[in-house]
């Protein structure tokens, strides 16, 4: 794993986690799997971050707010570039 993907996943796990207030991890294998295949569609660390603060903003306060997770919020990401 480059450094530069790495510090994608560690950063945007981050950022999700100090948005959110969540404790997730940048070593799940499924998370990293989710990132570096957003990163080969060339999405970047501003993307992601953008990702979280749109969904945050929209989910915050309501029922949706336990699907701020890396899961959702990438995954999504897939099926809009394909």
């Amino acid at each position: 794993m480059s450094y530069i993907r790495n510090y994608v996943i560690r950063d945007t796990i981050e950022y999700l986690n100090a948005v959110a207030g969540t404790q997730y991890s940048d070593t799940n294998i499924d998370t990293i799997n989710v990132i570096f295949s957003l990163m080969d569609r060339g999405y970047e660390l501003d993307d992601f971050k953008s990702v979280i603060d749109r969904k945050w903003q929209q989910w915050k306060g309501t029922e949706y707010q336990k699907f701020v997770r890396p899961s959702t919020l990438f995954l999504s990401l897939i099926h809009i570039s394909e």
